[in-house]
C-alpha cells in the first residue's frame, strides 16, 4: 500500500477517476465549500465533530459520537500506512545510499510546513500507534504472525496504560505526574544540563526563557490534547549554538526514509554543531540526514525519561520512534519546539533562531539513556544541582 502514488504506478490511468469528484466540486460545487467556510469561521469549529455538534444545538454527545466513528473509520488507513513503512524499510534497505538521501531530503522539505503546523499547536492532535503484521514481525522475528502481532499489542496497552481498570484516570494521573516535573524544572532555571553515561558525556545549554513540556498540550483552539501515546517524556528545546561533547546511542535508530537501522551511533558536537559522526552500522544514513540542511546538525530537542517508564519495563526495542523514545533519555537533531519557549509560538523563524530555538526540515531523535546516567543541571552562577543519578529523577 503506497497510496494515490503508488495505486497510480500500478494501474495507471485507471486511477484517474478518484479525482473527478474533488475536481467537479471545486470546479461547479465551490459555493457549497465557501458556505461551509463561513459557517466554520463564524461558529470557531475546527473538526467535523464540531461542525455537525454545532449545527444541533451544541451537543457534546453528538460530537462524541462522531468523533468515534470517525476515529474508527481512519484505523484500517492507520494500519495500512504503518503496513507502508515496514515494506519501505524492506524497499529501501540496499539502495544507493545518494538516491535514497536525496529522496530524504525532498520528503523533508516538502512536509515541513505540516511539520510547522504541529509543533506549533495550530490544532489539537493525537498520535496513536497499533502493530500491523509487517511491523511486528520486525519487532519479534522469530514468532508465527498471529503470535508476533499479539506481543507488541499487549506492550503496547501496557505502556499506554490502557490495561488498567481505570485507564482515563490513570492516563490523568500519569499526565499530573509529568506535570510536576516540568514545573519543578521551569522552577530551576538552568542555564546548561550535563549529561553523562556510558559512551555519554555532554554539556547542552538551554535557551534563555525556555520552558519544558510534558503529558497533554493546549492546542491553539483552546482544546487541551495528549499529542503521543504513550508518553514518558518531559522536553524542551535546547539552544541551538551550545552543545559540547559527546554521545552514544543506547538502542537501535530506525530511519524508516533511509530504510536502514542505525546501531552503535556516536555523534561528537561542538559549539552546538554535530561535527563527527561514526557508527556500527549505517553511518551514510546519519550523515546524509545531517546534510538536509543547515538546522539538521544542530539539537532541536533534549527530552528526560527515568527508569520508570511503562515503555522501558515492556522490554522491547519497538523499531518506532513514538515508543522507543519513550524508553530513554533522548537527544533529536534537527526541528526544535517553538511552544517551549516563552511566547515562541507568535514568533516567525528568524526570531526563533535569534532566541536558540533551531529550525530545520529534520527532525530524527536518538535514545541516549541508560540505568546509570547522571545528569546535573547548572544554573547562570555555576552552581550545580542533581537531575537524575542513576537513571532516576532525585527530587521525587
Amino acid at each position: 500500500f503506497y497510496g494515490a502514488v503508488g495505486s497510480a504506478v500500478r494501474n495507471g490511468i485507471g486511477y484517474l477517476p478518484i479525482y473527478l469528484g474533488p475536481l467537479l466540486l471545486f470546479v461547479f460545487g465551490w459555493r457549497i465549500i465557501e458556505r461551509l467556510a463561513l459557517i466554520a469561521r463564524s461558529q470557531n469549529t475546527v473538526s467535523i465533530a464540531d461542525f455537525i455538534s454545532a449545527r444541533y444545538g451544541r451537543s457534546r454527545r453528538l460530537a462524541a459520537m462522531v468523533a468515534v466513528i470517525a476515529l474508527v473509520g481512519i484505523v484500517p488507513y492507520v494500519a495500512l500506512q504503518y503496513q507502508a513503512v515496514a515494506m519501505s524499510l524492506a524497499v529501501l534497505s540496499g539502495q544507493d545510499a545518494g538516491k535514497v538521501a536525496r529522496a530524504n531530503k525532498a520528503n523533508s522539505t516538502a512536509y515541513l510546513p505540516a511539520m510547522q503546523k504541529i509543533v506549533n499547536f495550530d490544532i489539537n492532535w493525537n498520535l496513536v500507534a497499533y502493530p500491523t503484521a509487517a511491523w511486528a514481525r520486525q519487532v519479534f522475528p522469530g514468532d508465527e504472525e498471529e503470535v508476533a502481532v499479539k506481543k507488541p499489542a499487549e506492550a503496547i496497552f501496557a505502556a499506554s496504560r490502557a490495561d488498567r481498570t481505570e485507564p482515563i484516570e490513570a492516563g490523568a494521573a500519569h499526565n499530573k505526574n509529568l506535570q510536576q516535573r516540568t514545573r519543578w524544572l521551569n522552577g530551576q532555571r538552568f542555564d546548561s544540563l550535563h549529561l553523562v553515561g556510558p559512551g555519554t558525556d555532554l554539556v547542552v545549554g538551554l535557551a534563555d526563557g525556555l520552558e519544558w513540556q510534558g503529558g497533554c498540550s493546549l492546542a491553539k483552539n483552546g482544546v487541551i490534547c495528549n499529542p503521543n501515546i504513550p508518553t514518558e517524556e518531559v522536553f524542551t528545546s535546547p539552544d541551538r549554538d551550545r552543545a559540547d561533547g559527546v554521545i552514544r546511542l543506547t538502542r537501535p535508530l530506525v530511519m524508516p526514509r533511509a530504510g536502514c537501522v542505525v546501531e552503535g551511533l556516536v555523534v561528537r558536537f561542538e559549539g552546538g554543531r554535530a561535527v563527527e559522526v561514526s557508527a556500527d552500522t549505517n553511518a551514510d544514513a546519519v550523515r546524509a540526514e545531517l546534510a538536509t540542511d543547515d538546522g539538521a546538525s544542530r539539537l532541536g530537542e533534549v527530552s528526560l525519561v527515568d527508569g520508570t517508564s511503562r515503555v522501558r519495563a515492556a522490554g522491547v526495542v519497538f523499531h518506532d520512534t513514538l515508543y522507543d523514545e519513550n524508553a530513554s533519555c533522548h537527544l533529536a537533531l534537527g526541528l526544535g519546539f517553538p511552544e517551549c519557549l516563552e511566547g515562541g509560538i507568535s514568533l516567525d523563524k528568524d526570531w526563533l533562531l535569534a532566541r536558540g530555538v533551531n529550525q530545520s526540515a529534520a527532525h530524527v531523535d536518538f535514545m541516549i539513556g541508560t540505568d546509570d546516567m547522571s545528569i546535573v543541571g547548572v544554573d547562570a552562577d555555576g552552581a550545580e544541582t542533581d537531575v537524575f543519578v542513576n537513571g532516576q529523577w532525585v527530587w521525587e
